[in-house]
């Protein structure tokens, strides 16, 4: 099996801008970040390589640092952007502000790809009307989230547990996940209460179909 790639450091200018005759000259070419994952890492929703939970998580991990990588490169051509317009140099600027979207759709690629790991490590072994979202970022946590009680509602289920953690991994000890999502379900009338035996689990009571949204 081979190694995933690393993502090159973009370029801070082009090196041939002060030698061109004038902007109507296009920038020369240079080696652009990969547009994509190799087969072994690409589950297209579908198939994850690695069967244990541990082996999906270092998969995960890795693709979460590439991500990390094209979000630092996307800063960083923008930053190239903003010089190349204030010195004048319009295509270096347009070169560079394709790139950065080049960046930012691939960070988005594999952060989707990261998150679809993490998720299913985690919840390898549910237990019943339960989501785990460890290791997710608040976005991917709220998604997730929000497709569960979707599933919960439409199958009758009538309570859904949402272990999130008591945020001990996190900044400051405070649990970023269970704050998210408790103020995103206040969006929908929807209460998400602390189970009164282990803080670091939201449970939320899901009406029958027909019924009130409300709790």
């Amino acid at each position: 099996m081979s190694e995933i790639p690393s993502i090159p450091t973009p370029l801070p200018e082009p090196e041939k801008a002060t030698t061109r005759a004038s902007l109507v000259d296009p920038p020369p070419q240079y080696e652009e970040p990969i547009k994509d994952v190799p087969d072994h890492i690409s589950d297209g929703g579908s198939v994850i390589s690695g069967t244990s939970r541990t082996e999906i998580i270092n998969k995960a991990d890795e693709l979460r640092k590439l991500a990390q990588a094209q979000e630092k490169a996307k800063a960083d051509y923008k930053v190239a952007v903003e010089k190349a317009k204030r010195e004048k140099r319009g295509w270096d600027a347009l070169w560079y502000e394709g790139e950065a979207e080049n960046a930012e759709t691939m960070a988005q690629t594999l952060n989707a790809k990261a998150a679809h790991r993490y998720f299913k490590a985690h919840n390898l072994n549910p237990e019943p009307q339960t989501i785990d979202v460890h290791r997710l970022v608040v976005p991917e946590a709220i998604t997730e989230v929000k497709r569960a009680l979707r599933e919960a509602r439409s199958s009758g289920t009538t309570e859904l547990r949402i272990i999130t953690g008591r945020g001990k991994h996190s900044k400051g000890n405070i649990p970023v996940l269970k704050k998210a999502i408790i103020q995103k379900l206040v969006e929908y009338q929807i209460e998400a209460k602390s189970d009164t035996t282990n803080p670091g689990v939201l449970v939320i009571a899901i009406p029958q179909a027909g019924s009130s949204s409300t709790t």
